[in-house]
């Protein structure tokens, strides 16, 4: 701006001096004339040296089968292109959301795989991949003789796998994944032969439309209670929003089998969390509740813990969490009632989780600050108290 300002004023103090001068003028006004048309022209590329050193692909991502005898590596891209970062973006209820293929915005992946056998360090490529390959979500069979993984499209997520033996992948099934909210979008059961997969609800219709004309004011109601929270980004701010988001994380639950075959699981929802027990015979939900908020994250919002048999049908609620929007901001801080709720590994179908015993609160004095309980299938006896712990919970590792 300041060059093109001097051009026009050197043009207009020289035009009435000498021919020269007027040739100079001349000229500084042709640079003007084809600046703007320069500057149109897109992107311009730097020496092939800086070009090279810029799109040099990333470090592999490395990842060994659970018998340990084999290798995936992943091939990952060294910048997002600007293909990636031009997809539209949503930003609700603290996520951020790829509206055109049901997917986390601006997720990483990778463009192609190797396999390594680590007992000849014989490496091979895996054949078979969609081209231009966006690869995500991988994930080994419990025995280590298949790897799924989801392929972004750029218009839905497709499920494949790949068997160890002969490298080849192949798409299974029809389903369309959903991977709106955060975690691997499916679960290997355990003996291999199926996969549980959030999938995007069929006949969901078209996305919700902002009404330009407001309906109403926006209420919120509160408790009466001070309820201090920490500052989070990307939250909804109207009844649009929560139609956007509801819209976009309801999944349907399929069980996928490894011919293509699937079948519906219960009911859709907001699954936040979603596990199968060892042995397969359950499954456990966690599904987000109305009413939203518009204060605290969607990780906040209420919510209701069950276990679920093979058909989808409720055979244990664990826990009916309400708006977590009062947990105090101070270090160690939780909230009443169950939580860390989780399969024991080490038994068919047992669940853990903690409670705590001192409101929460951690200034609390206490002797006892949490306690640990399980409950085994079929989930009618009351639940067995295994651990009184006198400090905060952090997590649990299960062995023989």
């Amino acid at each position: 701006m300041v060059f093109t300002n001097l051009l026009t004023t050197l043009a207009y103090t020289t035009i009435l001096r000498s021919p020269m001068s007027r040739l100079f003028a001349f000229i500084c006004v042709l640079i003007l004339l084809t600046a703007p048309a320069a500057a149109q022209s897109g992107y311009k590329m730097p020496p092939a040296d800086v070009a090279a050193l810029v799109d040099a692909p990333a470090s592999p991502s490395v990842s060994i089968s659970p018998t340990g005898a084999t290798l995936l590596i992943a091939t990952q891209p060294g910048v997002p292109t600007i293909a990636d970062l031009a997809q539209p973006e949503l930003r609700l209820a603290g996520y951020r959301i790829n509206p055109t293929n049901h997917n986390t915005s601006r997720s990483g992946y990778s463009t192609a795989l190797r396999l390594v056998t680590i007992a000849t360090q014989q490496s091979r490529p895996v054949t078979g991949l969609p081209p231009n390959a966006k690869i995500q979500n991988t994930s080994w069979s419990p025995d280590g003789s298949m790897i799924a993984f989801t392929h972004d499209t750029g218009s839905r997520l497709d499920l494949y796998t790949i068997t160890v033996s002969d490298g080849r992948a192949k798409k299974v099934g029809s389903v369309v994944v959903n991977n709106t909210l955060p975690g691997t979008p499916y679960s290997w059961y355990p003996d291999g032969k199926a996969l549980l997969v959030r999938t995007v609800r069929p006949n969901k219709g078209a996305a919700p439309v902002r009404n330009p004309v407001p309906t109403g004011p926006i209420i919120q109601e509160s408790s009466g209670t001070a309820a201090p929270v920490r500052t989070y980004q990307d939250l909804l701010t109207d009844a649009h929003d929560e139609a956007l988001f509801e819209y976009y994380a309801t999944s349907q639950l399929m069980r996928v089998e490894l011919n293509g075959r699937s079948r519906a699981v219960g009911a859709p929802a907001i699954f936040s969390g979603v596990s199968l027990s060892p042995n397969g015979a359950f499954v456990m939900v966690t599904r987000i509740v109305k009413p939203f908020s518009y204060q605290v994250p969607a990780g906040l919002f209420p919510s209701v813990a069950e276990v679920w048999n093979e058909r989808g049908d409720v055979a244990y609620k664990v826990a009916e969490l309400p708006m977590l929007d009062n947990i105090p901001i101070a270090f160690n801080s939780t909230y009443e009632g169950r939580r860390s709720i989780q399969w024991r590994r080490d038994a068919d179908a047992t669940l853990f989780w903690v409670e705590a015993q001192d409101g929460g609160i951690p200034s609390n004095r206490v002797d006892i600050r949490d306690k640990a309980y399980i409950l085994a299938a079929p989930f009618t006896a009351q639940p067995r108290e295994i651990a009184q712990l006198a400090t905060r919970f952090a997590g649990v590792m299960w062995g023989t």
